[in-house]
């Protein structure tokens, strides 16, 4: 990414799945709750685009999700909004400009997305030591419903660059480092 221009997908919500209803259902998952919790996030996105037509819901599946995709198709199918999912040939990690914000339980994609530069909020529940109180990643995590309907109106209304100065995230983005200051030989 330290070679591409950033442009992103207008009015678009990504969401990135672990997979853990699919984790629960055959017995690996190994985080308390985390499909309940993955679940919720995700029926708040849900809600959000019910509220907002204009924006369009894209799922990066997990691995596990795209190794069974009709039964992951049948499992989206019941959220009664129409639910795009990023390609599935191509790894999520490749895939960051295909949407404008990405919301993320915890995930190290979303880690991975705000040093590249694109936008992102992480809802870390079940996380209660994350994040460490008054620290940066503070800005851009939100802990209820409220909040992250705030932060995703307000990432969804500004162009990335403010968001990244509004967040106080730009000295955590590859531009900070040397090693990355340069164009890839």
């Amino acid at each position: 990414y330290n070679v591409e221009e950033r442009s992103t997908r207008n009015k678009t919500i990504g969401f990135y799945s672990s997979g853990m209803w699919l984790r629960n259902e055959i017995d690996i998952m190994d985080l308390q709750n985390a499909d309940l919790y993955e679940k919720e996030l995700l029926e708040m996105l849900v809600n959000y685009i019910k509220e907002n037509p204009d924006f369009q819901l894209i799922v990066f599946l997990h691995p596990i999700e795209k190794r069974n995709l009709e039964k992951t198709r049948a499992y989206y199918d019941k959220f009664l909004v129409p639910i795009n999912f990023a390609n599935t040939t191509v790894a999520n990690s490749s895939l960051f400009k295909e949407a404008d914000v990405v919301v993320s339980l915890y995930s190290t994609l979303a880690f991975e997305r705000i040093f590249w530069g694109f936008k992102t909020i992480i809802y870390p529940m079940g996380q209660d030591e994350f994040p460490i109180k008054n620290s940066t990643f503070e800005v851009c995590c939100a802990k209820s419903p409220e909040e992250l309907f705030s932060k995703l109106y307000s990432a969804l209304s500004i162009n990335t660059e403010m968001y990244f100065i509004n967040s106080g995230l730009s000295e955590y983005r590859y531009k900070n480092y040397e090693c990355f200051s340069k164009k890839a030989a």
